[in-house]
């Protein structure tokens, strides 16, 4: 399966009431074009927070030959709200499927920032505050468990007298009592998290296959913890940048590999300024906050 796509916006809401882009059939048919003839693209991502504007752009995009790969992000929407609105969409995704067959159903995209219901924060850029700290939490909790790179202190983690005598007057038995503490709260959040989120996905997957007789994906955040035996496809949004510079091509092989599927990148690219491909998918927080050199070879 070879799909070359590019990810189209269909009117997201970041915010209540913030403005959307003006889109209308002859903009849509005139930039769909643009995608297959110029941009020699033989599918369309179509991301949106209205299922209206969601499957009006659909029907479009299909007629013009292209193959549809629908993601709702019903951003700050609860659990609840999620699974009503997507289970409006998919059965009218259905009746697109059976009319053109070129329909993929995507149960959203990065759901655990697009949804309300697992970081907490007023909105969308609060819970990828939080996600960010849900990052470092979890790269904290490996280290401190001793099961990423060895280092000095992990090597000596279960010999508590020699661990005492290494860290000399920087180290106390309180010291080490706190850190284990710090380990334990991130070990129970974590878990807690990954259980309620994986049970979240496996609830839209029933919804999907109940009312949706096509092929199923994801468009995951390469933080979150997915289940792809559930799914038909996997769906994965992963830039390049500086943490995964020459790990890039093996995460996807590995991927691959484990469940023996089709690996779908949803999300790639850079920004245009210089350096921005080091900041991989968070470049758009970099350009906001600092001047930039615009650059096109990036």
């Amino acid at each position: 399966m070879k799909i070359r796509g590019i990810i189209y916006d269909v009117g997201l809401e970041y915010r209540k009431g913030q403005k959307l882009r003006e889109i209308n059939e002859d903009k849509l048919k005139e930039e769909f074009r643009i995608i297959r003839d110029e941009l020699k693209c033989n599918a369309i991502g179509l991301h949106g927070s209205f299922n209206e504007k969601l499957l009006k752009a659909a029907k479009i995009g299909l007629e013009e030959g292209l193959e549809v790969w629908l993601f709702p992000r019903y951003i700050n929407r609860s659990a609840e709200k999620t699974f009503k609105l997507f289970e409006e969409l998919a059965k009218n995704a259905e009746k697109l499927r059976k009319k053109y067959e070129k329909v993929v159903l995507g149960i959203g995209d990065e759901l655990s920032v697009n949804c309300s219901s697992f970081f907490s924060g007023k909105n969308y850029v609060d819970r990828v505050r939080r996600l960010r700290c849900y990052v470092e939490f979890s790269k904290l909790f490996l280290t401190i468990q001793g099961n990423s790179t060895p280092d000095w202190f992990f090597k000596f983690k279960d010999k508590k007298e020699e661990l005492h005598f290494l860290l000399g007057e920087f180290g106390d038995k309180e010291k080490i009592e706190e850190m284990q503490n710090i380990a334990n709260v991130i070990e129970s959040y974590l878990k807690n998290f990954q259980e309620n989120f994986l049970n979240f996905l496996s609830e839209l997957v029933k919804i999907a296959r109940k009312n949706f007789n096509g092929k199923i994906s994801y468009s995951s955040g390469w933080w979150e913890p997915v289940d792809w035996d559930i799914f038909d496809l996997i769906g994965i949004g992963i830039y390049l940048g500086s943490e995964n510079w020459f790990t890039y091509e093996k995460i996807l092989s590995q991927l691959k590999e484990k469940f023996k599927k089709p690996v779908i990148v949803t999300e790639f690219g850079a920004s245009t300024f210089k350096y921005a491909s080091m900041y991989g998918g968070g470049a758009w927080s970099i350009f906001e906050k600092f001047e930039v050199e615009r650059s096109e070879e990036e």
